[in-house]
């Protein structure tokens, strides 16, 4: 869509990098127009589905957002995330005459990568006890 935008020697560290093609865009990001555009289409594409969660939950502790995707940005591009201005938060409340309530709804980024194993442990740690006070009736 944009032939234009497309820096060869990017192009072709992207075809190459197989399931690592978002630390790519990533890195290019100031040097490769293309790259500042898909991250901020993401950026604003992560922005529109929390605010839609947040709608459809209405978590009022906050929405905690996980993955290894946004710590990366976080790290490397905070303007995409943060501030009001940012493309993720101006997407997060552009939700019409619901907006007002998104303003009400913190939102917090979980940076830890092992949250899946923490919460299989807590898992399995009350299926051992369960299984304990069967084993003691």
């Amino acid at each position: 869509k944009f032939p234009e935008e497309v820096r060869e020697g990017v192009n072709v560290e992207f075809e190459g990098a197989g399931d690592q093609k978002g630390e790519v865009v990533t890195r290019h990001k100031k040097d490769c127009g293309l790259c500042a555009m898909a991250l901020d289409v993401f950026a604003s594409t992560f922005g529109t589905e929390a605010g839609t969660c947040a709608l459809n939950f209405i978590p009022t502790g906050g929405l905690f957002l996980t993955g290894g995707i946004p710590p990366k940005l976080l790290a490397s591009y905070p303007e995409l995330l943060l501030g009001p201005d940012s493309p993720f938060q101006r997407a997060f409340g552009d939700k019409g005459r619901l907006s007002p309530l998104l303003e009400t709804i913190p939102v917090f980024l979980v940076k830890t990568n092992d949250l899946g194993i923490r919460g299989a442990r807590v898992v399995a740690l009350k299926d051992l006890k369960r299984h304990q006070r069967k084993i003691a009736l």
